[in-house]
């Protein structure tokens, strides 16, 4: 199956066996699950140094499941929120953070889809 985001070999790169991966699939889908919706509320609530960790611990394991321009985006976003420019503020990020989470939720499908599957 083609994935958009999700690169099964990559994965397999890293991790080494399918089980392996499938058991951090397991656990990229639960911490999407609770993490986007943090985030959506950080950028609402204009809290960017909170926002921006959470952007860093997605940096330590999205790019693992993921394809290099997904990750390579997480990785822009995450380093924009960290140094932001002081006359920036929350809404200046929005049209970055809803790419990347519509990008994040559309792996976390990929990823749901994939651990459906028989091994």
């Amino acid at each position: 199956m083609d994935y958009r985001y999700l690169d099964i070999e990559r994965a397999m790169g890293f991790m080494g066996d399918a089980q392996g991966v499938r058991d951090m699939l397991s656990v990229l889908c639960a911490t999407l699950k609770t993490d986007l919706p943090k985030m959506q509320e950080r950028l609402r609530a204009n809290d960017l140094p909170a926002l921006q960790k959470n952007l860093h611990s997605l940096k330590g394991f999205i790019p693992i499941f993921s394809t290099q321009a997904l990750a390579d985006q997480l990785i822009a976003l995450e380093r924009m929120a960290r140094t932001p420019d002081p006359a920036l503020d929350a809404k200046d990020f929005q049209p970055q953070c809803e790419a990347l989470w519509s990008a994040i939720a559309d792996l976390a499908q990929e990823a749901e889809n994939y651990l459906a599957q028989p091994m």
